[in-house]
């Protein structure tokens, strides 16, 4: 990457594909274009506009939401996702990502569940829970969804990836082992899906 300087006030950088910065969105604070604090997560629909997932505790108080759609030049769209546990509310959507057909899908760490709206924010189903077995997750902290659309979740407390079909449907999941001679297996930090569906976990043992 060429060096160049990151303003410290501005959560949201977007480089050019050389690694040039050419745009910052948004600053922390209360109010219009902005962030009450920084994203957990981006991602990106096919008109170029954002989804941010912003954990806010006071967003029940304050009306506010914590799922943010802004326009390739940083104006909100929409915003939604209030707190709470009823469909289409959050308690802490720590990732994002937007769909082939561009439905967004959220990932939330306290519920367990992932969960899908149209693009406007219109809560549209779910999947998951709390568990320790297929299509259940344990401490969740990603999300990935592929070019054919299937979804992928990083379920870090059962130390596996785990793929779904594009409507939500568990199809398998994935883990390493420490050795051939050890019992258990690798802790999973995080993990990307290339275009051809390869699913590349980094760990963190």
């Amino acid at each position: 990457l060429e060096p160049h300087h990151l303003p410290n006030d501005k959560p949201f950088i977007g480089p050019e594909p050389r690694g040039v910065l050419h745009t910052t969105l948004d600053d922390i604070r209360v109010g219009p274009r902005s962030f009450p604090t920084p994203p957990l997560s981006i991602s990106v629909d096919s008109c170029g506009n954002f989804f941010a997932a912003v954990i806010e505790h006071l967003v029940k108080k304050e009306g506010r939401r914590m799922i943010h759609k802004l326009a390739p030049d940083g104006a909100t769209l929409a915003t939604f996702g209030g707190y709470g546990v009823k469909s289409g509310e959050f308690l802490s959507p720590v990732a994002a990502a937007v769909a082939p057909d561009d439905s967004v899908l959220v990932l939330d760490a306290e519920t367990h569940l992932v969960q899908r709206s149209d693009n406007g924010g219109k809560y549209l189903s779910n999947f998951g829970g709390q568990g320790d077995g297929e299509g259940t997750f344990n401490k969740t902290r990603n999300l990935c969804v592929g070019h054919d659309g299937a979804i992928y979740v990083l379920d870090y407390g059962n130390r596996q990836v785990q793929r779904f079909s594009a409507d939500g449907h568990y199809e398998t999941r994935w883990a390493l082992r420490r050795a051939a001679d050890r019992i258990g297996m690798r802790v999973l930090n995080g993990f990307a899906v290339d275009p051809t569906g390869n699913t590349l976990p980094f760990r963190s043992d």
